[in-house]
């Protein structure tokens, strides 16, 4: 994905952004955002920041707006059961 972007960033003069996971040595996922510049024909500036936070709060509030869709159209038992789904895919 990156090296695609830097193609990209080169071929066109555009600016690319790309978001991507890493795997941490303890096994946790981190989210990335990378911006990618082109400097001039064969370089490129590329400036990488941590958005996992980020990430976590936008999951949650699409998690939650989810489970207030749901509750509308199914029964508490129903409700509660894939309130427990969802918390184990977090």
């Amino acid at each position: 994905q990156g090296e695609q972007a830097i193609a990209r960033a080169l071929a066109t003069g555009a600016r690319q952004l790309i978001e991507y996971d890493v795997e941490m040595p303890d096994g946790r996922r981190r989210w990335f955002e990378q911006r990618i510049a082109p400097i001039n024909a064969a370089e490129v500036l590329a400036i990488a920041r941590d958005i996992t936070q980020r990430r976590r709060a936008e999951t949650l509030t699409l998690t939650r707006l989810h489970l207030l869709e749901y509750a509308t159209t199914h029964s508490l038992e129903e409700l509660l059961q894939e309130a427990l789904d969802c918390l184990c895919e977090l």
